[in-house]
């Protein structure tokens, strides 16, 4: 029996697909049509929570659509990070 903790990040084949913003939370539409939300609150998404508006619109995927970039804020997240039950 697998645990959602030995999932090997090399079997994931869904990719980030767009990115949009609420007021409180970031989410990233996947290539498989789910959407995952985090808040600006989560530790590791401070620095996307001191954006602004216009920089946090600003952003790209990579090559394959592992993952979402913004390059003025010189940091992104990982397709990885937001599947694996302890994100980041």
């Amino acid at each position: 029996m697998s645990t959602a903790a030995e999932v090997d990040t090399r079997t994931i084949t869904v990719r980030i697909s767009s990115v949009r913003f609420t007021e409180e939370r970031v989410y990233f539409r996947l290539t498989d049509d789910r959407e995952v939300s985090l808040p600006f609150s989560h530790k590791y998404l401070r620095w996307l929570k001191n954006a602004t508006p216009e920089q946090r619109a600003k952003w790209k995927l990579d090559s394959d659509g592992w993952t979402a970039i913004w390059p003025d804020l010189e940091e992104g997240v990982e397709i990885e990070h937001l599947l694996l039950p302890r994100p980041f």
